[in-house]
């Protein structure tokens, strides 16, 4: 009766410590020895003993650890409660004169403070700091009334028990959006007929991240993904030439750049006459030979495998002129392009 007297009164006291702390957090507590149980009562003083001493645990959930000895040298040893941060918030992105609210959850602690890049946020007009409580959880919630760009950075919170023990979340930061931006191309893109065209949305810029599209007349072409910097076309025909828009958006703004698509192909010439004539060498003709091809042909008329003496030529064209023949003028004559 005496030793369980002596221990209703330790059993007491640490009750009053649980009632002034409101939290349920165990300290470091000495290790209570139960006197040496006669052999009759040795299995009953032990499970009272043991009992008892659990419901110190003030319902936390703390883990008891169990007996470390026999029963004649029974001792039991406590542990403080392992606060830690459950819920931290993640990378976020906001626009400008945006409220925003972070929320930091923890098990098992009294508080919860909050850093920016490295220096405490202290509360004042624009930054609120709250915490409200839920079982063993606290939420500690910090609020933004207007974001600046003070307030781009990296953030922590930190747990903390009544003993001074720390628990810090991982970093996570809060940005300011910023419209998209994308370098004017500095010419227009050649790519040759059945090749490869390949156009590059060069250095766009913005957070977050743009989200690229790229049209033509109004219409988006397929990428290979939104963020992709580049629209490829396989096997180009001269049909996919003209202009292009690269448009980089994201939740500040947008920006639009033009691009220029070129296709070269080779060149096909016609002349005006059949590919046979005949006339007296009396007579004179003008033989005229057209041509398409980008960029555009070099045209002449050769004979016998040199320019022709009489062969005229011009931008996408060439004129042969016969006049004053005679029978050795007679022959294959050609018209050659060339780009």
């Amino acid at each position: 009766a005496a030793w369980h007297s002596a221990t209703f009164r330790r059993i007491s006291r640490r009750r009053v410590y649980k009632e002034r702390t409101q939290r349920g957090i165990v300290s470091h507590l000495p290790p209570i020895d139960p006197p040496t149980p006669s052999p009759t009562s040795q299995n009953a003083s032990l499970s009272l003993w043991r009992r008892k001493h659990r419901r110190m645990a003030f319902g936390t959930a703390c883990p008891v650890q169990p007996l470390l000895l026999a029963y004649l040298t029974a001792t039991m040893t406590w542990t403080a409660c392992g606060q830690k941060v459950i819920s931290a918030p993640s990378d976020r992105v906001v626009r400008l004169g945006d409220k925003v609210v972070f929320d930091c959850k923890a098990e098992d602690s009294v508080s919860v403070t909050w850093r920016l890049n490295g220096n405490p946020v202290h509360p004042d007009d624009s930054h609120t700091l709250s915490a409200s409580p839920k079982g063993n959880v606290l939420t500690g919630t910090l609020t933004i009334a207007s974001m600046t760009s003070k307030d781009e950075g990296s953030y922590v919170c930190t747990a903390s028990t009544m003993a001074g023990v720390q628990d810090p979340s991982n970093p996570f930061r809060l940005d300011i959006a910023k419209p998209p931006s994308i370098e004017t191309p500095t010419s227009p893109l050649y790519a040759n007929e059945s090749n490869t065209a390949v156009l590059v949305c060069r250095s766009p810029v913005g957070v977050p991240t743009p989200r690229l599209a790229w049209l033509r007349n109004g219409v988006e072409q397929t990428a290979k993904d939104a963020t992709s910097l580049a629209l490829t076309i396989s096997n180009v025909r001269r049909s996919a030439a003209g202009p292009y828009e690269c448009k980089a958006s994201n939740m500040a703004g947008s920006d639009t750049e033009n691009f220029q698509l070129i296709v070269n192909y080779k060149p096909t010439v016609s002349t005006s006459v059949s590919d046979s004539i005949t006339f007296p060498v009396t007579q004179s003709r003008t033989i005229l030979c057209n041509t398409t091809g980008l960029p555009k042909p070099r045209v002449l008329w050769s004979y016998k495998g040199k320019k022709a003496a009489k062969s005229v030529s011009y931008p996408g064209s060439a004129t042969l002129v016969l006049s004053g023949l005679s029978m050795n003028d007679g022959g294959a004559y050609m018209c050659v392009a060339e780009n």
